[in-house]
């Protein structure tokens, strides 16, 4: 039996919480398991459903994960187990077992100052696992170049389901909603600072010169909602580049993150430094160009059968068996 503990976990909305939901399922089918994750309004209906054992921890979230730990710890203490995945180091912290811990991470979380108390912490328990299960290439290189054994670290992209067909009627709303708009660029992700929106909004207002009706809607939510509004005014791994791709959308991505394992560059999107506005313009501009997009649009609907959770959960199945 493994246990999976984690702070993210639907019916939470968020790219988090469908990885460790994607990645309970697969290996239930093929281990014992069960998860371990925070409580959320409504979880019962959708526990219910669920295959495998899934219990929740409420209350205030100072002492929750005191709380969550010690009862990790009493079921290792009186059950079988063969070790232990944790969705975030702060997960395997409290957690006290000589078995096998493994221990996903993104950018994100890992990303502090080398030699700060933080960074000390997150060295600390990454260290001590069996394995490191990086999202891409990017947060593998991150992670060494911060401290963290090299041999430890594998790397292991996050996995997709096999895409649904589009509802015609949401399409047909979609449609009668942005009309004669075209080309039609899209960002699906969190309004964070570092996403570059921006940037894109920004670079826009020269595109318009050349395609007087390109829309770009983006969809997500976060703090920079606010300032990416007021600058629309004036004038805005990543496992949504691989959405895309299923149905034939290509896509561009910054080369400081996961989007290079998503994206193949100059076969199934363009990769460009997320941070100049000029590669931006022109990586959009190369796309947009003689329709290129329809090109890298089918290539990519080719290489992301890679990314579907049956191909990933073997990657997973190698280190566990």
């Amino acid at each position: 039996m493994y246990l999976i503990v984690t702070r993210s976990f639907p019916p939470e909305l968020g790219g988090m919480q469908n990885l460790m939901w994607g990645l309970s399922r697969e290996l239930s089918k093929n281990f014992m398991i069960k998860v371990f994750a925070d409580h959320i309004e409504g979880h019962k209906e959708f526990d219910e459903q669920a295959s495998f054992s899934i219990e929740r921890v409420g209350g205030i979230k100072l002492l929750r994960k005191y709380r969550k730990a010690q009862l990790i710890n009493e079921y290792i203490k009186e059950n079988k187990i063969d070790g232990v995945i944790a969705d975030h180091w702060k997960s395997l912290e409290l957690i006290k077992t000589s078995k096998k811990k493994y221990c996903l991470i993104h950018s994100k979380e890992i990303n502090h100052p080398k030699g700060s108390s933080q960074n000390k912490r997150v060295v600390s328990i990454l260290n001590n696992v069996e394995k490191v299960i990086a999202n891409s290439q990017f947060t593998k290189n991150l992670a060494i170049e911060l401290g963290v054994n090299e041999n430890k670290v594998i790397v292991i992209n996050p996995g997709v389901d096999p895409a649904e067909e589009l509802n015609k009627k949401t399409l047909d709303k979609v449609e009668s909603i942005l009309k004669v708009k075209n080309p039609r660029l899209i960002t699906v992700s969190r309004f964070d600072k570092r996403k570059n929106h921006e940037k894109i909004v920004m670079a826009l207002r020269n595109l318009k010169q050349i395609y007087p009706d390109i829309v770009y809607i983006c969809v997500g939510y976060g703090e920079e909602e606010e300032n990416i509004k007021k600058l629309v005014k004036v004038e805005g791994f990543g496992i949504a580049y691989v959405e895309a791709a299923q149905y034939g959308v290509p896509s561009v991505g910054g080369k400081d993150g996961g989007a290079a394992d998503a994206i193949d560059h100059e076969k199934t999107g363009l990769i460009c430094d997320g941070n100049s506005l000029d590669d931006i313009y022109s990586s959009i501009t190369s796309m947009l160009e003689n329709k290129k997009y329809l090109n890298l649009g089918k290539n990519a609907k080719e290489f992301v059968n890679k990314f579907q959770w049956s191909k990933i959960i073997e990657e997973y199945k190698k280190i566990l068996n």
